[in-house]
């Protein structure tokens, strides 16, 4: 009787631990500057936009179709120009503005694979990144905008 009130017991204790580890939600911490000129250097990069996205849209965006305007507006579009992402019907997961010190926090992220998009604001251009949130984990991110690829349709590399 003894063996199987401890069979019972070890069963519920690590069906239970496993499934609530999984399910415990994680966050996404990104550090965002700008490059401002020689003098000054890299400065927080206040108001940029972090828009976190389904990570299966990252295979259907068309870089050289996207532009600043759909960055800083958080749409994705494909190479057709069509909408795929940032519009009514498939809005952003996740979104967050930059704050004084340069940095969005989102909270509450289910663990997962995402797309992320930051549209800097100190500059003229955005960067698009494939990330994996775990359970529990704070992912920190950082992103300094540089000034040579400022206005170019296809962005920032990471």
């Amino acid at each position: 009787m003894k063996k199987l009130i401890y069979l019972i017991i070890a069963i519920f204790i690590f069906s239970c631990s496993d499934d609530e580890a999984s399910k415990e939600p994680g966050s996404i911490e990104v550090t965002i500057s700008y490059y401002y000129n020689n003098f000054i250097g890299y400065r927080n990069d206040v108001g940029a936009k972090v828009f976190v996205y389904d990570s299966d849209l990252s295979n259907q965006i068309h870089r050289d179709s996207m532009n600043v305007v759909f960055a800083r507006l958080g749409i994705l579009v494909d190479k057709d120009g069509e909408i795929i992402g940032g519009d009514f019907e498939t809005p952003s997961l996740y979104e967050e503005e930059a704050n004084a010190d340069g940095v969005a926090f989102i909270s509450d992220v289910k663990p997962g694979d995402y797309f992320i998009m930051v549209a800097s604001e100190g500059r003229w251009t955005y960067s698009v990144k494939e990330i994996e949130v775990l359970p529990g984990e704070n992912l920190i991110l950082t992103k300094n905008f540089g000034y040579l690829n400022e206005f170019l349709p296809r962005g920032e590399s990471w």
